[in-house]
């Protein structure tokens, strides 16, 4: 009898320990950043759970209506065989976005739902199939996002991939509500990962679809530019911008071309100096109403973003090396082993006139040391995403669909920051798992309360300045991120 406990108590021993060696080897796969097979396996797990959980959301949520109605009026109109675009209404009011929204939800209007014309197209059926539509949309959207990541190995661990399926707001988005920017950030996304592929042209040609869908797009434009003008022959930097232009030109055509209201159209579709509803903002709710909607405000926003899209041009987008320099280093490194490179900032003058200079050359490339350091698919993925987020933070308002438009950046931007590293280093010392897993708490803990402010409603003075302070900290860990990696380096 006591033989046979003993070796029962050796079984159970073995089996934790077994168990105990799992899960640790696991819980490392899952934290390696390096590890490609394992973030494929997560990536293969999100979707299937992603796919089963709108299907659920759309069966059990109930809808309650918002824009949708509206959106489908305003197709209702061009379907009609209105070109005016100032008579594009709902009942929420006039239609403001570009020619691209028209066409794809009237597409889902008569070629999906099958809505007649006098059809309010807005009955359980009608809204039931367009919500599965877009969960597939969501699906989408989510693979395209995943494909980025890959593509940007060794920045986000495989874990981290699960937190692109955490926001309760981004649901609501994309299958719930069916609201355009869902549909403008996939196009926006899509266009990152033939960016990261060195496909520019067609990138801006999907950049283009996606801000015909909605404007907020362009805020991809200046890092994109910088890069494309980077990395590229001049005439290829060149042709990308004109396939943008010519796509909003060709989506145009109908009601520009083809219509006797052209600067109707150009006055509602780019209607940037539209002000937005006080009372529906989610950030900047700690500023009076009349200092918002103020004109002085406004102007400050857009020269602090201007301001800041330089910096960050100058800091981190584009950083070269110079020739002269590189020597000088190349000799004192064969003096004094144990000092190393360190890049010799140039952006501003030395950009645009490497750029005019390898354009009299006769459309000459780019050097093999920039072109090589300025494609890196984690550099071109963080520029973007970077540039659109600094979009966010100065924006003057920002509604809760407008979280579409960087949610699915933030796991990355936030594992892309290197102060949390160096911050958890500090406090607890290089290469321990406690720097590791307070760095990634934080991580962590700052994406969470960025989600739990866009999920405040209304929207307070609190979970504005909380946001906004969220945003501030990020940003700066981006500007500084790079620099304090390279003085290490150069230590």
């Amino acid at each position: 009898m006591a033989r046979t406990r003993g070796a029962a108590s050796r079984d159970a021993g073995g089996l934790y320990a077994r168990t105990r060696s799992t899960v640790v080897a696991v819980a490392r796969r899952l934290g390696d950043r390096e590890d490609a097979r394992c973030a494929v396996a997560v990536s293969a797990l999100l979707c299937a759970f992603e796919l089963a959980l709108c299907v659920a959301i759309v069966v059990k949520v109930p809808y309650t209506e918002i824009d949708w109605r509206a959106y489908m009026d305003e197709v209702g109109g061009f379907l009609r065989g209105e070109r005016d675009y100032t008579k594009l209404k709902g009942d929420t009011g006039p239609l403001v976005y570009p020619a691209g929204f028209v066409y794809l939800y009237a597409i889902l209007r008569r070629g999906i739902l099958r809505c007649a014309d006098d059809d309010a197209c807005a009955d359980a059926r009608d809204v039931r199939l367009a919500q599965f539509v877009f969960a597939c949309v969501y699906v989408a959207h989510l693979l395209v996002t995943l494909a980025t990541y890959r593509r940007a190995k060794g920045t986000t661990p495989p874990y981290a991939l699960a937190l692109l399926a955490m926001s309760k707001r981004i649901h609501s988005v994309f299958v719930l509500r069916m609201f355009n920017d869902g549909v403008a950030s996939t196009f926006a996304h899509a266009a990152v990962l033939f960016a990261q592929r060195g496909r520019w042209p067609l990138a801006f040609f999907l950049f283009s679809l996606g801000t015909s869908v909605k404007m907020n797009v362009l805020l991809f434009l200046p890092p994109a530019l910088v890069l494309v003008v980077g990395t590229t022959k001049p005439g290829v930097a060149v042709a990308s911008v004109v396939v943008f232009v010519a796509t909003q030109v060709a989506l145009s055509a109908p009601f520009t071309f083809f219509s006797d209201y052209p600067r109707e159209y150009l006055s509602r579709a780019f209607e940037f100096g539209r002000a937005f509803d006080y009372r529906w903002t989610v950030n900047w709710r700690f500023v009076t109403r009349a200092a918002f909607e103020s004109r002085a405000f406004a102007n400050a926003l857009l020269l602090a973003h201007v301001l800041c899209l330089f910096a960050f041009a100058h800091g981190r987008w584009y950083r070269t090396t110079d020739d002269s320099a590189r020597r000088t280093r190349r000799r004192r490194k064969e003096e004094e082993k144990e000092k190393e490179r360190v890049p010799r900032v140039r952006f501003f003058w030395g950009f645009f006139a490497d750029w005019f200079r390898r354009l009299r050359a006769g459309n000459a490339s780019p050097t093999t040391s920039v072109r090589t350091a300025l494609s890196d698919p984690a550099h071109v993925m963080s520029t973007l995403h970077e540039g659109a987020f600094i979009g966010v933070v100065f924006a003057r308002s920002l509604h809760y669909q407008f979280y579409a438009w960087y949610f699915h950046s933030l796991p990355f931007l936030l594992w892309r920051c290197d102060a949390f590293d160096a911050l958890a280093v500090s406090a607890f010392g290089a290469g321990t798992a406690f720097a590791v897993a307070a760095s990634d708490a934080a991580r962590v803990a700052l994406l969470l309360t960025i989600e739990r402010s866009w999920n405040v409603f209304p929207a307070t003075e609190e979970s504005s300045r909380t946001l906004f302070a969220a945003h501030a900290v990020l940003l700066v860990g981006l500007f500084v991120s790079r620099r304090a990696r390279e003085k290490k380096n150069a230590r």
